[in-house]
């Protein structure tokens, strides 16, 4: 079985990836690399109708943290301070975690 968090996530985060720090709403802390997007668009089709979603995104590897972030916690990034909105994982160590702010 491939280790795809050792073999892409972590080399994508070294090359690609900023300093963040999480902050849980526990207490629990710790620093990662993330890659953020303050203005990430989605955009989403119901028949001929188009939405677009535009929200801030941090991409990480959920084995950085001490534990997977949820609603309530935070994130500094570039000196600002986010909240957790809603977290996506995808089964293999990354998460997309969709952020409210900054506060």
């Amino acid at each position: 079985m491939l280790d795809l968090d050792a073999l892409v996530l972590g080399p994508c985060m070294t090359a690609f990836g900023e300093p963040v720090r999480f902050v849980g709403a526990d207490g629990l802390a710790g620093g990662t690399a993330g890659i953020f997007n303050e203005n990430h668009v989605e955009l989403h089709f119901d028949g001929d109708q188009e939405t677009r979603l535009v929200r801030p995104l941090l991409g990480l590897r959920l084995s950085t943290l001490p534990r997977t972030p949820r609603e309530g916690d935070l994130f500094v990034i570039r000196g600002g301070t986010w909240a957790v909105r809603e977290v996506l994982a995808d089964g293999v160590g990354h998460a997309k975690v969709y952020l409210n702010g900054p506060l």
